[in-house]
């Protein structure tokens, strides 16, 4: 089986209104939104379209804006019920394995970030080649 790397979202949920974090993360160039569903609020944010190539790439952007994150945004984001980095592959049927490395430095931020990973495999009928 094979996969092609397509994106790596931030997902952020708190039983709180995130919306001064919500600002700090798309002046920091991410794009998304919140929305609140049942008294959760649910923070949705991609990278910017010129990144990334790679998962490891993605998740450098993403930690270096929550790394840099102060104030209130740095506390709501430290409250918050859950932070997942989802990496997003295609996946089809080939006679070859995709590989794609997360070194141990970056996976430490992600830790120390508090945050989760996630991995979402989508199943492509037609994959793109790239």
């Amino acid at each position: 089986m094979g996969a092609y790397y397509i994106v790596t979202d931030l997902e952020v949920r708190a039983r709180f209104d995130i919306a001064v974090l919500d600002v700090e993360l798309r002046r920091a160039g991410l794009h998304g939104g919140t929305s609140i569903c049942r008294g959760v609020w649910q923070g949705q944010y991609s990278s910017s379209e010129r990144c990334c190539k790679h998962p490891a790439e993605a998740l450098d952007e993403l930690l270096r804006i929550v790394e840099g994150l102060e104030g209130e945004a740095r506390d709501l984001w430290n409250r918050a019920a859950s932070r997942r980095f989802d990496v997003g592959f295609e996946c089809f049927d080939e006679r070859f394995a995709s590989r794609w490395q997360v070194a141990a430095p970056l996976l430490r931020r992600l830790a120390e970030a508090d945050g989760d990973l996630v991995v979402t495999i989508y199943r492509a009928d037609n994959p793109r080649l790239t």
